[in-house]
C-alpha cells in the first residue's frame, strides 16, 4: 500500500495564503481607504469564512489585461489570476462572443444541442492529442475530475483511485478525497473510500532515496502499487504540479503511462490550471510527452469571464450509454461555449503557446 504522508514533506505544501497571516491583516490596516475597508468588512460579515477566500484582501472595481484596479484606485499586476486569464481580463474577443450569444441564444436545456456546443467540442478535439476525441462539459474543474472518476469505474469495473499527496483536484468532497492537500481534507471525517495516495515525483526534494541521481524510483513505485492492488481503476494526477510548479523528472510520465496500460488502469490528467499554453504547449500532457485516457481542462477555458471546464477522453471510453455520468442544467450552455473559441484562437494567433518557452529560460536563469 502507499506509504503514509510524512510530516514536513513538501507534498503537504498548502495552496497559498489561508487569509490569517499577519501580512494580510497589515495590508488591510495600512493600504485600504475607508470605502474599501467598509467593503471588505461587509464581505467578511455576509459570507461564510474559508481559507483562500474570505476574509478578503481588498476590493476591486475593474480588471483589464493583466491588471486589477482596486476600489481605491491602485493598479496591480495580477500574476496569479486563479489561472484563468491566459488572454487577459476582459479580452474584447471573449466579451463580444459572449455578448452576441446572449442576444441570440442565451440558454439550451438538456436533451437539446446547439451550434456553439458542437463547435467548441470540435475545437477541443482538434487541439487535443490523439486519441482524445470525446468531450463532456462541466461547470467547474472539480466536476470534470468527478466525471472522470465515475467514467473510470464504468470503463474498468474497478473502484479505487491512486493519486498524489499534495495534489489539488478540487474542493468537492469526492475530489478532495482524491486530492492530497490537508487544507481541503483534514477534519472532515470519513472521505471517499478507496482513494489511495503516493508521493509525487519531486526532484528537488526526493523522498524515494535517489540521492540526486534520479533513476525513476518514483515511477517504479507507482508501477508496484498498480501491480499489487487490482481494484485501482484510475491514476489521477497533475502532469505538472501547479502548487509548487514542479516538473516531473524526464521519462517519468512515459513510464507511468506504460504501467497504466500494462495494469489496465485509466490515466487521468488534471491540467485544469495548466492547460491552454501555460507550459509552452497547448496542453501540459504534450509538454511531458504522455497522453492520458481522460484530460481534465478548465480555468482559462472560459476566457477569464465564465466558469467552464471539460473532460476530453479517448473514443473507446464512450461506455456509459444508459447511465448518467453527470447532468446539470447548463451542460451545453451556448453562452458559456461561446467564450472558449476566442481564447484558444487568440492563443494560437498571437503565439502565446510558444511564449513560455521564449521567456521561461531567461526567467529561470535570472532567478538562479
Amino acid at each position: 500500500m502507499p506509504a503514509p504522508r510524512p510530516l514536513g514533506d513538501v507534498s503537504g505544501v498548502q495552496e497559498g495564503d489561508v487569509n490569517q497571516s499577519p501580512r494580510r491583516r497589515r495590508y488591510v490596516e495600512t493600504q485600504l481607504d475607508e470605502a474599501s475597508a467598509a467593503m471588505v468588512d461587509a464581505d467578511a460579515e455576509l459570507f461564510l469564512h474559508q481559507s483562500l477566500s474570505t476574509p478578503c484582501l481588498d476590493a476591486i472595481r475593474r480588471c483589464e489585461g493583466i491588471y486589477l484596479e482596486t476600489a481605491s484606485g491602485r493598479r496591480l499586476m495580477d500574476f496569479h489570476g486563479n489561472s484563468a486569464h491566459q488572454v487577459g481580463y476582459g479580452n474584447p474577443r471573449v466579451v463580444e462572443a459572449i455578448r452576441r450569444q446572449l442576444e441570440e441564444l442565451p440558454f439550451c436545456p438538456r436533451r437539446f444541442t446547439n451550434r456553439m456546443a458542437i463547435d467548441l467540442a470540435r475545437k477541443l478535439t482538434s487541439l487535443a492529442p490523439k486519441p482524445l476525441r470525446k468531450v463532456l462539459f462541466a461547470p467547474s474543474g472539480a466536476v470534470a475530475i468527478g466525471m472522470a472518476m465515475k467514467l473510470a469505474r464504468l470503463s474498468t469495473g474497478r473502484h479505487k483511485t491512486l493519486s498524489m499527496w499534495g495534489a489539488f483536484h478540487g474542493a468537492t468532497l469526492e475530489v478532495a478525497s482524491v486530492g492530497g492537500e490537508g487544507l481541503f481534507r483534514d477534519g472532515l471525517g470519513p472521505l471517499l473510500p478507496g482513494a489511495e495516495h503516493a508521493h509525487p515525483p519531486f526532484p528537488y526534494r526526493c523522498v524515494y532515496g535517489c540521492g540526486g541521481a534520479c533513476d525513476l524510483r518514483c515511477a517504479n513505485y507507482l508501477d508496484s502499487v498498480l501491480a499489487s492492488d487490482h481494484d485501482i481503476g484510475a491514476l489521477i494526477a497533475e502532469p505538472v504540479r501547479c502548487t509548487v510548479v514542479a516538473p516531473p523528472p524526464p521519462g517519468y510520465w512515459q513510464q507511468v503511462r506504460e504501467a497504466c496500460d500494462r495494469h489496465g488502469v485509466l490515466l487521468v490528467f488534471d491540467e485544469i490550471p495548466a492547460c491552454l499554453g501555460r507550459t509552452g504547449h497547448m496542453f501540459a500532457c504534450q509538454a511531458v510527452g504522455a497522453t492520458p485516457g481522460v484530460l481534465g481542462i478548465g480555468k482559462g477555458l472560459g476566457g477569464g469571464v465564465v466558469p467552464l471546464a471539460a473532460g476530453v477522453a479517448r473514443g473507446e471510453l464512450r461506455v456509459a450509454g444508459g447511465r448518467a455520468i453527470r447532468h446539470y442544467p447548463p451542460q451545453k450552455n451556448p453562452s458559456r461555449c461561446a467564450a472558449p473559441p476566442a481564447p484558444t484562437e487568440g492563443i494560437e494567433v498571437v503565439g502565446l503557446v510558444g511564449h513560455p518557452r521564449r521567456v521561461g529560460g531567461p526567467a529561470l536563469w535570472g532567478l538562479g
